[in-house]
């Protein structure tokens, strides 16, 4: 471990993943804690990403989540990404579906990590990528890019560029965004923001040809998110995509009181940042 770690603190890399490469879980607790300790000698920063959770289906209930913050920065959960909306969407509903346990064990310095980016790539529309990006900023992922920046298209660049939605998931909080509801077709997820501010997105699973109508209830999204964190009562609105999917026209000052209809093309998405007037 020691001449490895050296080496890569010599070749001045920043990133490493350290796989778990079929060990048991017990081997992997012993090496992957004695592996970060040689990388710490080497003096240099480097991320610091682990495999250990994924081998045990991730789920809290078997995962030491305390030891696991207290030596790795990142780790993956789930199953490996591939270059699909079907992998995607089942990611996403797994880290939904366990969220309530997973964020006490996440903040700065210690991450959750649903996988690489597949936007840039094949396998997912230019919508689907705006959702991938969206729901990566919202859960506070890391953002590593699988793709070829040789041959990428200028949307996927936008997206992967857009700074707002960076901004959402480097916000210094470091709060993990919450699953609000889902409903015919959608789902809503915010977060909490640096100043009071708010991201929410909602993204659609339908397949269907056309644009639906989402329905933005701020009293339901008060009453939701009141155990969470609190809410003003006006918000400026800021629209991250800029009317992307759906060319949506919508009120840029709204009272906690209003609703807002947007029309969500098939597995697309809205990002809006709620800034409190």
């Amino acid at each position: 471990e020691a001449i490895d770690a050296q080496t890569f603190g010599e070749w001045e890399i920043d990133y490493l993943k350290f796989d778990g490469c079929h060990s048991s879980s017990l081997e992997q607790k012993i090496g992957y804690e004695k592996f970060g300790n040689e990388l710490d000698k080497t003096g240099r920063k480097i991320v610091y990403s682990c495999s250990y959770p994924a081998y045990l289906g991730g789920h809290p209930s078997r995962v030491d989540y305390k030891w696991l913050g207290e030596n790795c920065h990142q780790w993956r959960n789930y199953l490996d990404i591939d270059d699909s909306w079907y992998s995607v969407i089942k990611i996403i509903e797994w880290f939904g579906d366990n969220n309530l346990d997973l964020r006490p064990f996440t903040g700065p310095g210690r991450w959750h990590d649903p996988d690489m980016l597949v936007v840039g790539n094949y396998g997912l529309s230019d919508n689907q990528g705006m959702v991938q990006m969206s729901m990566w900023c919202i859960m506070g992922a890391p953002l590593i890019m699988s793709n070829d920046l040789r041959d990428i298209s200028e949307v996927s660049k936008q997206i992967l560029t857009n700074k707002e939605a960076i901004s959402i998931d480097q916000d210094p909080l470091g709060i993990p965004g919450y699953r609000i509801g889902s409903r015919t077709g959608f789902e809503l997820w915010a977060k909490p923001l640096t100043g009071e501010k708010i991201a929410v997105t909602a993204f659609s699973i339908r397949s269907d040809g056309v644009p639906k109508p989402f329905v933005f209830m701020f009293d339901y999204f008060r009453e939701q998110i009141e155990n969470h964190f609190k809410m003003a009562k006006w918000y400026k609105i800021n629209d991250v995509w800029k009317n992307a999917p759906g060319k949506t026209v919508y009120p840029k000052l709204a009272n906690v009181t209003d609703s807002i209809t947007v029309f969500i093309r098939p597995m697309s998405c809205f990002m809006w940042i709620l800034e409190p007037v």
